[in-house]
């Protein structure tokens, strides 16, 4: 008897390797896949902006990086905190004036813009299709800095809108990088306080424009995080306490697809000897014996012959 359905994932027209240069943008959902990655010492790169949910509001910010054009004072604001942000970043991405803000931008920009020069994939995880846009001064807002609601206008976004958008950052980003892999996916996490209706029509619009951006670029990718979570297991044994975010066990569920998806048999293997090898090393005493001692070189030995170029974290 199958207790559930086993999705299977469409092949990816590529692989990736342990040492490619990997950007995650998006939803809050895509940071679990970074962290996994990141841990191992991986080249990887996540959401340098902030988390950003909404599909306009993440080509905003890129469209900036790729153009080059700087984030207007427009969309700067001073939060309860007295620090300075702005309504196209997240609220990690501060300063104490405006001019502090502006550099830090133009340094984020141009670090992103350095990275995605040289990246072998993209991937982008679309969270909502609720969109904020600033009533003065007419743009998306990628968040809204506890400012009042009544600045705001809340829509659900067109399907075209998002397809329009979308399309023409992923020619920006062919642009600068031809080779580069792009990656789509839907977040799985629930966004309860629009109310539950509320998340499945958003949900849906995301798809139907994902299908459609699919059709007209066959080039981009998508990864079923959201049938995994939501029709895979299909639990809320699956969910945190708050019945909104994925728990651990559907974390590790989506880690291993993307793993069997993205890379080979022997790529697989690495990162079994990377995932030892990080356990060890978080989990050793200070006072280090011999056998200990051997076996983190027996481990290093075998990930060295697997992977020459790479390298462990300081501990």
């Amino acid at each position: 008897m199958k207790f559930h359905l086993d999705l299977k994932a469409k092949p990816a027209p590529f692989e990736l390797q342990c040492n490619d240069t990997i950007v995650f943008e998006g939803s809050c959902f895509s940071e679990h896949l970074y962290e996994r990655l990141n841990a191992y010492n991986l080249p990887v790169f996540s959401n340098m902006f902030g988390n950003i949910y909404h599909p306009l509001a993440i080509n905003q910010i890129l469209r900036s990086v790729l153009t080059q054009i700087e984030v207007p004072v427009t969309s700067f604001v001073k939060r309860d905190t007295n620090r300075y942000c702005s309504f196209f970043t997240h609220g990690q991405i501060s300063a104490s004036d405006p001019q502090a803000l502006q550099n830090t931008l133009r340094q984020q920009q141009a670090k992103q813009f350095k990275v995605l020069l040289k990246s072998k994939a993209l991937f982008i995880t679309w969270g909502s299709a609720w969109v904020y846009k600033h009533k003065q001064h007419d743009f998306v807002c990628a968040n809204c800095h506890k400012q009042p609601a009544s600045d705001f206008w809340k829509e659900l976004s067109d399907v075209h809108d998002l397809v329009l958008s979308s399309s023409s950052i992923l020619t920006l980003l062919k642009n600068i990088n031809p080779d580069l892999k792009i990656i789509f996916t839907i977040s799985p996490v629930k966004h309860l306080r629009d109310g539950i209706h509320e998340n499945v029509l958003s949900k849906s619009v995301l798809h139907v424009a994902l299908h459609m951006l699919i059709q007209k670029h066959p080039d981009i990718y998508y990864f079923p995080s959201f049938e995994w979570i939501q029709e895979d297991l299909r639990d809320y044994r699956f969910y945190k306490a708050d019945l909104a975010h994925p728990n651990s066990q559907a974390i590790d569920y989506i880690w291993k697809k993307f793993i069997t998806t993205f890379y080979n048999k022997d790529q697989q293997l690495l990162f079994e000897v990377l995932e030892d090898y990080t356990k060890f090393q978080n989990h050793i005493s200070e006072n280090r014996s011999a056998s200990d001692l051997q076996h983190q070189q027996n481990l290093l030995k075998k990930i060295k012959s697997m992977a020459p170029h790479w390298m462990p974290n300081a501990h």
